[in-house]
């Protein structure tokens, strides 16, 4: 859970934007849209196997990057 302990001093936009910041970071908000409605296990499995991909493919494209800087 997201929290921030206002300072002394501090204006409440500032305040707001830190917790805004934290929440972001933590990816709160994105792990309540994806838990809002229901999906079927099939959906679910399909969706993690493409971020799996993708997440492979970006890796793969890192290293292909660094390989051809030292070449």
């Amino acid at each position: 859970m997201a929290f921030v302990i206002a300072r002394k001093g501090e204006d409440i936009e500032r305040l707001l934007k830190r917790f805004n910041n934290k929440v972001s970071k933590h990816k709160i908000l994105a792990e309540i849209k994806k838990r809002s409605y229901f999906q079927p296990p099939s959906q679910v499995v399909r969706i993690k196997m493409t971020e799996a991909r993708r997440k492979i493919l970006k890796n793969m494209n890192k290293e292909n990057k660094r390989s051809e800087q030292y070449d």
